[in-house]
């Protein structure tokens, strides 16, 4: 099966979760002046059984497409967030649930973010694990944790997925 990726929207995206940008919000003037605040309505849900906040940095390669995706993870008691830090284009490819709860790969979506768009994974929803295009990147993760072997949950795709432009 081969996926094209899209621009990611936050229209497109929000049946996932959120799209974190300035692009089309107005902003509130701050700090003397010297900036502006946007907020974006975006929450980092999580569960009671979720545990603790846990802030993180990823380094990753560069991949090139098309890329095959082989696996997507989820995260039942949090959302995740990243946030890139100097990163070029990435990479989010997403599906919904099947009845049987794992991943509908026949219905996933692909979308190439910008280095200015940050994103927020919704509470279980299942998601390839992260993919810079373009050049080594740098993103904040943020997300809460428990410990427990549940915190990520990986299942790898009966058919994998091929992702091009």
């Amino acid at each position: 099966m081969t996926l094209r990726a899209t621009a990611l929207t936050p229209s497109a995206f929000a049946p996932f979760g959120d799209v974190i940008s300035t692009e089309g919000r107005a902003g509130k003037v701050v700090n003397e002046g010297r900036g502006l605040r946007f907020d974006t309505g975006a929450r980092l849900a999580h569960s009671t059984r979720a545990g603790a906040p846990t802030l993180a940095l990823y380094q990753m390669q560069a991949s090139r497409l098309p890329l095959t995706v082989a696996l997507l993870e989820r995260h039942p008691h949090s959302a995740q967030m990243f946030l890139p830090m100097g990163a070029s284009r990435y990479l989010v490819v997403v599906a919904p649930n099947r009845a049987d709860g794992a991943p509908d790969a026949a219905a996933a979506r692909a979308f190439v973010a910008r280095g200015d768009q940050g994103i927020i994974y919704a509470q279980g929803v299942w998601h390839m694990p992260l993919a810079a295009l373009d050049a080594t990147s740098t993103f904040a993760m943020m997300m809460y944790e428990n410990g427990d072997a549940d915190d990520c949950v990986v299942r790898r795709l009966e058919t994998p997925v091929v992702v091009s432009l």
